[in-house]
């Protein structure tokens, strides 16, 4: 009989002796994914991810409860204090406090309790006000890794002035040397963990340190969050955005879906680029109804925020729109860093998808179609916050039965709207807009 044995290093675990044979198998099976796509490449093999190291008995340490699972369903398996990593944290039973939300108690419970991980929590529910909490309780080092300098601000701009946190973007020359270093490390929408420059970025961790994941919506559809889960744990605590809702914590929303024109003659001699030009960038019918949504609901004294993919697509909608105090923000203009809540309508590209925080929009337009879980999570949640009126926040999508795959990607879109919000869906199509302004 063997007895397996795990030993912390870094951000990685080693099992000793190296298992062989099926057991090697099963936690290999249990530790690799395959790339969206591999059933069109030559050698389907490639796609293949392992995040176990068959050869040497190496794993990512986020999977240590994936191989604890597997050793025990195996075998005898006798965990050795000694050789199992641990930390020692001050005593928090009269930690909670009335200046955090219950939910957000809970899941600094669940990070404690857990020995970090990754919280699930929706745009404006606090995450990062629950963090700096959770370091503060803990009152050791951290660094905070964030994808964009707009999220290094917003950190930044809720540091106390004794917090010993360091805010950096994963692209700083001294990235690893921070993370090396810090006692607690927490990435900041953490499904850009799945990227491999931020996944090798994790490994520089400390064997004692604390690793924290941040994200509205982890999970992502193309399977490479198994990266993610390897380099940070699994979900430790998740709330609902409709749960939050409820709780009156964020604003309920109804989603208004209209159909335009689609001219789809002679598609089937395009490529995927040039429909979604055709029929979303420069779709007239579309495009009207997106400026009628716009001026309308200005002149009603609603924030609206229009949401692109492609800065021609942006700057067309901004210069065609008649409304003032207008602004469209995008990665190469710097007016994005401007006070955004002087202006009543906001044409952004994909830099407004994380870290922009202005509780004034109640009305988001999604021009730019897609089907991305994680971006429509994301963009959905720039209009949720609690407004002082209460009022219902109004979400404006498009009912694109166009080419194969816009039309795909409009009834995915729908499937994951309609799970929290009431869809209502106008009959008419056409260039102009239903009246339901009144």
């Amino acid at each position: 009989m063997t007895i397996y044995k795990i030993t912390k290093r870094g951000n990685y675990g080693v099992i000793g002796p190296i298992p062989g044979g099926k057991l090697a198998g099963m936690l290999l099976q249990k530790m690799s994914y395959t790339r969206k796509g591999a059933e069109y490449m030559p050698h389907p093999e490639w796609a293949v991810v392992k995040l176990y190291s068959v050869k040497k008995g190496v794993f990512p340490w986020g999977f240590a409860n994936v191989v604890d699972d597997v050793m025990r369903q195996w075998g005898e398996y006798s965990p050795d204090d000694k050789y199992i990593w641990e930390y020692t944290i001050p005593s928090v039973e009269h930690w909670h406090t009335p200046k955090l939300r219950q939910y957000q108690n809970d899941a600094i419970d669940a990070l404690i309790e857990h020995r970090g991980g990754i919280l699930c929590m929706p745009t404006g529910s606090g995450k990062t006000i629950t963090a700096l909490r959770y370091i503060k309780i803990l009152n050791r080092t951290a660094t905070v890794v964030v994808p964009t300098l707009d999220i290094k601000k917003m950190w930044e701009s809720k540091l106390g002035e004794n917090d010993d946190v360091r805010i950096i973007n994963y692209q700083n020359p001294r990235a690893a040397t921070f993370v090396a270093t810090s006692d607690i490390i927490i990435f900041d929408e953490c499904h850009h963990v799945a990227a491999k420059s931020l996944y090798n970025l994790s490994m520089f961790a400390k064997t004692d340190s604390i690793i924290v994941g941040l994200s509205a919506s982890p999970v992502r559809e193309d399977g490479e969050d198994m990266r993610m889960f390897g380099a940070l744990g699994p979900i430790v605590y998740q709330i609902s955005r409709r749960d939050l809702i409820e709780q009156w914590y964020l604003s309920d929303a109804v989603v208004h879906y209209y159909k335009p024109l689609f001219d789809t003659q002679g598609d089937f001699v395009y490529n995927y680029v040039e429909l979604y030009d055709k029929h979303i960038v420069k779709n007239f019918s579309r495009n009207k109804m997106i400026l009628d949504a716009m001026a309308q609901y200005v002149a009603k004294g609603r924030k609206v925020l229009v949401l692109v993919t492609q800065i021609e697509h942006g700057q067309y909608l901004y210069d065609a729109s008649g409304i003032e105090k207008k602004i469209f923000c995008h990665g190469q203009s710097l007016d994005r860093y401007k006070n955004l809540s002087e202006y009543n309508c906001i044409v952004a590209s994909n830099i407004f998808n994380e870290g922009i925080d202005l509780p004034e929009l109640d009305v988001v337009i999604l021009a730019a179609g897609g089907k991305s879980s994680i971006q429509l999570t994301q963009r959905v949640g720039r209009v949720l916050r609690l407004k002082a009126s209460r009022h219902a926040a109004i979400i404006i999508d498009f009912v694109d039965l166009g080419p194969k795959h816009l039309s795909k990607h409009y009834k995915r879109r729908r499937e994951l709207l309609s799970q929290d919000f009431e869809v209502v869906e106008h009959e008419q199509s056409g260039a102009t807009l239903p009246s339901f302004f009144g």
